[in-house]
């Protein structure tokens, strides 16, 4: 916002990284242009893995927990350039609370999607919910869900697939009733102007707590993210994990195509 990168919050290990508790965080910093880091203040409370979106009115947090509660506060971090500090706007709360979600944006309208309404993976939902920036006392809208199976650390992307801007929302985790674990690669694309979803060809991997970003016209790029397969070998690997895959993702939105990208 205002040309600053900002980052609030988030949670992390202490070293030594194995036996600790995760500690979350409440520091607001910012970069700027020049390359400057600034302490730019403190969330209201600690907070981690909510979902994020830059706008023009300053990045949008929606959601997140700590460790031992799940939140739906809404706000706004803007970036004051003059007196190099963040000012924080509260927004309507979101209709639960959420964590582990994913959002975009088309036009003024923020999408979040997917997540889980406590810290538990048990609790995924399968949600659409929108909020229209321009219009924000009207408060969260609830739309369609995808027609597929509720996930948290899913990806949520706009792009254009040829005929309008459309959410695209990929990959995630969710958990069994008989607590099995499933690393999903399906795919769907919600219409702002039909209202409706449709299924998207698979994704190659798992790509689950990654990151998705259009690039021209109608691709998606992904970058990060865990694929599953050592996922249940943490604690044996230890300070050997190779850590998550390096691999980059590109899908077609107009020929609903994957293909390695770097």
């Amino acid at each position: 916002h205002n040309d600053a990168l900002i980052i609030a919050g988030g949670a992390n290990f202490p070293k030594p990284y194995w036996g600790e508790d995760k500690v979350w965080h409440d520091d607001i910093w910012a970069l700027n242009k020049s390359g400057k880091w600034t302490k730019a203040g403190s969330l209201p409370r600690p907070l981690a893995y909510g979902a994020s979106v830059s706008t023009q009115w300053g990045v949008l947090c929606m959601g997140g927990n700590d460790a031992t509660r799940t939140y739906s506060d809404v706000f706004l971090i803007g970036w004051d350039p003059k007196s190099e500090t963040a000012e924080l706007e509260i927004l309507p709360s979101l209709p639960t609370t959420i964590a582990f979600s994913a959002a975009t944006t088309i036009g003024s309208k923020v999408y979040l999607t997917g997540g889980t309404e406590t810290n538990e993976l048990l609790s995924a939902m399968n949600n659409l919910w929108t909020l229209d920036l321009e219009d924000t006392a009207s408060g969260w809208k609830i739309l369609p869900s995808w027609p597929g199976p509720s996930r948290g650390l899913n990806l949520a992307i706009s792009q254009n697939n040829g005929k309008e801007e459309q959410v695209f929302v990929f990959s995630g985790r969710r958990e069994s009733g008989n607590g099995d674990l499933e690393f999903l690669k399906d795919g769907y694309a919600y219409s702002p102007s039909t209202n409706d979803w449709r299924r998207l060809a698979d994704s190659p991997v798992c790509f689950m707590a990654g990151l998705g970003f259009p690039a021209g016209e109608n691709h998606i790029l992904i970058a990060g993210g865990a694929d599953g397969s050592l996922f249940f070998k943490a604690d044996e690997l230890k300070d050997e994990h190779p850590g998550f895959p390096k691999q980059g993702w590109a899908y077609n939105a107009l020929t609903d195509a994957w293909q390695k990208a770097g």
